[in-house]
């Protein structure tokens, strides 16, 4: 939607700002790929598989924490957002699919902070889980006798 309207408005304001919705919305996607390398790299070089769910929870907090292409990211990330959001006055002077992308592009903030929350509660719900299981796993329940129906229960102490 922003790359039409750059062609599609005559208003410079409106093209000015379709622009940066293009540019915006290729550090978004180059950010994706950023955090999910970092995050699989740093697994690998503690020799865990990303399937653990406890181990990629804690992984991807120690990047969000430590890493300073995320905190880089943080600061455009809230400027796109609120680039957006002040976007409609330069779309006024006339930008059809400008306000598309303003539209998208506010969505996906709130959309793409939503999911990360999500992401992040349910690996360490996960985690818990089958820690939880593999630990029950390892104490053996009480040995019974089968029952047999129609069997004579054996006799009982004194």
């Amino acid at each position: 939607a922003g790359a039409y309207g750059i062609v599609d408005s005559e208003c410079p304001d409106a093209r000015m700002a379709c622009g940066i919705f293009v540019g915006l919305a290729a550090v978004h996607a180059g950010f994706a790929y950023y955090l999910q390398h970092q995050i699989v790299s740093g697994l690998a070089r503690k020799g865990l598989h990303p399937s653990s769910h406890s181990e990629l929870a804690k992984e991807a907090m120690h990047i969000l924490l430590y890493d300073f292409g995320v905190c880089l990211y943080v600061v455009i990330y809230i400027g796109s957002f609120g680039f957006a959001c002040y976007s409609f006055a330069m779309l006024s002077c006339g930008a059809g699919a400008g306000y598309g992308a303003a539209i998208l592009l506010i969505v996906y903030g709130w959309i793409a902070s939503t999911y990360l929350l999500a992401w992040y509660f349910c690996n360490c719900c996960a985690g818990a889980v089958m820690s939880h299981s593999q630990s029950s796993k390892q104490i053996p329940p009480p040995q019974q006798q089968p029952v047999m129906l129609g069997a004579p229960m054996p006799p009982q102490g004194p």
